[in-house]
C-alpha cells in the first residue's frame, strides 16, 4: 500500500473548504448549533491512531514483526495503515469543511449570535481535523515494515 499523497490531502482539504463555505452561506440558518461535544470523536480517533501506531512503531523497530504469538502480525500493520490512511482523509474533510464554514461564520459573528457562537467551535474542529490529518501521516510512516518482512 502506498503512502497518502501530499497532493491528494490538499485537494481533498481544497473541496472540502468549498463546500463548507457553501454550507455557511446557503444552509446556516437551518442548520443546528455547533457545540463541543463534536470533539470527543475526532479525538477518540486522535488517540487510537496515535496508540495503535505507536505500537506497530515499537514492533518494528524491536523487529517483532511475524507472524509468532509473541509478535505483531504484519496483517495488523495492514489494518493500522488503512486507519491511518482514513484517518489522513477524514481529517483532511474535517479540517476543509470546519474551516471553510468558519468564514461566512467570521463575517457574521458580530450580526448573528448563533454565528458567534459557533465560530470558536467551528476553530477547533478544523484544528482538530488538521492535527488528525497529521497524526494519520505520521502514523503511516510509522507502518513501513522492513522489506521481507
Amino acid at each position: 500500500m502506498d503512502r497518502t499523497s501530499w497532493l491528494t490531502v490538499v485537494l481533498v482539504a481544497a473541496c472540502s473548504v468549498a463546500a463548507g463555505i457553501g454550507a455557511g452561506v446557503r444552509l446556516f440558518s437551518s442548520m443546528p448549533p455547533l457545540t463541543y461535544v463534536t470533539i470527543i470523536p475526532l479525538s477518540v480517533v486522535i488517540g487510537v491512531d496515535l496508540f495503535l501506531g505507536w505500537r506497530v512503531r515499537a514492533a518494528v523497530e524491536s523487529e517483532r514483526v511475524g507472524l509468532d504469538r509473541s509478535q505483531l502480525s504484519p496483517h495488523t500493520i495492514v489494518v493500522v495503515l488503512a486507519l491511518a490512511k482514513a484517518s489522513t482523509m477524514l481529517g483532511a474533510v474535517v479540517a476543509g469543511l470546519a474551516s471553510g464554514y468558519a468564514i461566512p461564520l467570521a463575517g457574521r459573528a458580530g450580526e448573528v449570535s448563533a454565528a458567534s457562537s459557533d465560530l470558536p467551535v467551528a476553530i477547533v474542529l478544523a484544528v482538530l481535523g488538521a492535527v488528525l490529518c497529521g497524526v494519520g501521516l505520521l502514523v503511516e510512516t510509522w507502518c513501513k515494515v522492513p522489506p521481507g518482512d
